[in-house]
This record gives structure tokens, C-alpha cells and sequence, in this order.
């Protein structure tokens, strides 16, 4: 009787995954979308500065574009936009090479038989960059090969600077750097570049995140050497280090 049972039990079994694979709708939708690759940076969100630059008056920050739906066995190009705010929007020509300059077009296309399509966005130092950041948003200007895919991938900021800038992956709560160093500050982000020689950009961070003994170990470095300052601060009559809004520097972490 238990064999029985046990067959039975087997037989609805497969009948209701036979049944679900037959209930799947296969994908027909015949019109090809484009979204922005969030993986590298977090939230659509470049932060770049030329500080990094090592004296450069060009650059470039690589963003990826992932379709959806089915590959297509020939070049398909497509079109990038600025979609502007009108504050301190960044300005083709003189803080990033245009989308419509002949320099991008051989980019802006997804190759044959494949599924996704890495773009420069060349950025210029411009001495305007000295005192404000500029925005560059960049959005999918839709044509006759794609569409707009998900809204929340819909595009891509990108701050341009002269100035030491916040990594984009340095947010205020909650991510890996805000658990190991605390908040991010201009001048705390300084004195980690002068005590380990290391950027701290993005590229940095990225490369180490997963290295908890070597973050653990350039928080006790950091702190040691932060309090070590402060000593010589309070000797000459200083107040410890802080940043420009009077917040005290320290790395404790977010713990």
C-alpha cells in the first residue's frame, strides 16, 4: 500500500510541473529596450573628480547598457540624451564630449549577438570645475532599434568636478564604507589619501570591499594616526581635525 502511495504521490507530482511548464508564456514581445547597468555604480549614480587625473584634461568613466529582449544577429545602434535640469547642468564641448560627436557614434551601438553595449562618456576639465559641480544625466533617446526598458534603469547621472567628490559607492547609511569609516567628509576623505597614498574613488573601494581584514586594518591605522594629529592639535592649541561644517573627523564607523 505505501509503494502505491508513493507512486501516486509521484505521478501528481509531475503532472503539476508538466502542467506549470505549460502554463509559462513564452516571450513574444518584439520590441527591443535598453537599461543602464546599475552594478557598478551604485544607483545610476558617477561621482568623478579630476583630482584623480594625475594632471589629465580628459577623461573617461565606462557606463554599460543591458538589453532586453531577443539578440539580433546585426549591429544595432542607438542614441544617448542629456536630459538637463537647469542646475549646473554639464555642457557638451566644454565639460563632455557630445553624444551626436563623431568621436562616440562607432560606441553607441549593441554588437551582433549580443545582449549588452559599454559606452565612454569622455569628460573635459574645464576651469568652471574648480568651484561647482556639473551634472551630466544621460538617458536612452528611443529609436527605431530600442525603447526605454525599466523606469527605475532608465539612466545614468554622472558629476563632474575639479574637487575631491564623494565615491558614489560612499553613501551616508548603510553601505560598506559608512559600517567601517563613519560618514563621508571632504576632509577625512583627504587625510585618507595622505595616510595610505590609496584615491579611496570608487575603483579603490571596489577593489578591496570584499577584504574585511584589510579595511579592519586601515580603520585601526586611520584612527591611530587621526588621534596622534589631534595630540599634536591640542599641544599648539588647535581643535581637532574637522570639516568644513565644524563635524568632528573620526573613524569609528557606523557600527
Amino acid at each position: 500500500m505505501k509503494k502505491i502511495f508513493v507512486f501516486l504521490s509521484a505521478v501528481i507530482l509531475l503532472a503539476a510541473f508538466s502542467a506549470c511548464e505549460q502554463d509559462l508564456p513564452t516571450y513574444s514581445d518584439p520590441q527591443a529596450r535598453l537599461n543602464f547597468d546599475y552594478t557598478q555604480y551604485a544607483s545610476g549614480v558617477v561621482n568623478y573628480s579630476f583630482v584623480f587625473s594625475k594632471g589629465k584634461t580628459k577623461d573617461t568613466v565606462w557606463i554599460q547598457l543591458n538589453t532586453m529582449g531577443k539578440l539580433s544577429y546585426e549591429n544595432r545602434p542607438f542614441e544617448l540624451q542629456q536630459i538637463t535640469s537647469g542646475n549646473h547642468d554639464a555642457i557638451p564641448g566644454k565639460h563632455y564630449v557630445g553624444f551626436d560627436d563623431e568621436a562616440m557614434k562607432s560606441y553607441l551601438t549593441v554588437p551582433a549577438g549580443k545582449n549588452y553595449a559599454r559606452v565612454p562618456i569622455i569628460l573635459l576639465k574645464d576651469e568652471t570645475l574648480d568651484t561647482a559641480t556639473f551634472i551630466l544625466n544621460v538617458a536612452l533617446k528611443p529609436n527605431v532599434n530600442f525603447q526605454v526598458g525599466y523606469f527605475t534603469q532608465a539612466s545614468m547621472q554622472i558629476t563632474i568636478t575639479n574637487e575631491l567628490s564623494r565615491p558614489s559607492v560612499w553613501r551616508d547609511f548603510g553601505s560598506l564604507m559608512w559600517y567601517w569609516f563613519g560618514n563621508w567628509g571632504k576632509v577625512k576623505h583627504q587625510f585618507m589619501i595622505d595616510h595610505t597614498g590609496k584615491n579611496w574613488d570608487d575603483a579603490y573601494i571596489n577593489s578591496i570591499s570584499n577584504n574585511q581584514d584589510l579595511m579592519r586594518y586601515y580603520q585601526n591605522k586611520l584612527q591611530k594616526e587621526l588621534d596622534a594629529l589631534n595630540q599634536q592639535r591640542a599641544a599648539q592649541g588647535l581643535d581637532p581635525l574637522k570639516e568644513a561644517d565644524g563635524t568632528l573627523v573620526d573613524f569609528a564607523g557606523g557600527f
